[in-house]
């Protein structure tokens, strides 16, 4: 175990995605043993490294990964963020209470990234703290969390999602009425319809 995961680890961060993709399903089928060597990775590799540590890591779902995982929500690289993005939501309930808490960081793109994984796990205990969010001061924030909260269907929201048809931003005002469509109750597809008549 111990020489494959050195002939593999070093291939998560090549320049061919061949090799790569060698890399992700050998350490995938190493199972356990690999997560160590993937969190070093993904803190420290370069960001195809990071990007492709953070797949595997979603295949095997350790849930002692949530954290560093979450801590690449404000990655540099996007495709880092989005492949962090998705390895939590594959690992799920695990990462939510930790992902509900980091709604609240100081670095916004941990905000945004926890609410969109949030929306995709879908999970009731994510509703207030994203209905909270909603009166952020950033209009990504307030963004991330009208989206997720469209995902998530709780009828719960639809009165403040209604409420941000008002927002000054044609940004929220979209996103809003996205997630108003996507919870579809009759309310909710009453304050898309009125959204529309006052702004034909």
């Amino acid at each position: 175990t111990r020489w494959k995961l050195n002939q593999l680890v070093p291939k998560l961060g090549s320049r061919e995605l061949q090799e790569r993709e060698q890399a992700i399903e050998g350490l995938t089928a190493l199972g356990a043993a690999a997560v160590p060597a993937l969190l070093e990775q993904l803190g420290k590799g370069n960001p195809r490294a990071r990007a492709a540590a953070a797949v595997v890591l979603g295949r095997l779902r350790p849930p002692q990964a949530v954290p560093v995982l979450i801590e690449r929500l404000g990655d540099a690289e996007e495709a880092v963020r989005d492949a962090a993005i998705e390895a939590l939501e594959e690992i799920g309930e695990p990462a939510v209470l930790e992902l509900i808490r980091r709604l609240g960081d100081a670095d916004e793109l941990i905000r945004v990234g926890a609410a969109d994984a949030l929306g995709h796990i879908k999970d009731l205990r994510a509703v207030k703290p994203l209905l909270d969010l909603l009166s952020h001061e950033s209009l990504s924030t307030r963004e991330a969390a009208a989206e997720a909260l469209g995902e998530l269907g709780q009828p719960a929201a639809v009165p403040a999602l209604a409420a941000l048809l008002k927002d000054d931003s044609p940004v929220i005002q979209q996103a809003a009425l996205t997630a108003l469509d996507k919870i579809g109750t009759p309310e909710a597809l009453e304050a898309v319809r009125q959204w529309h008549e006052e702004h034909r």
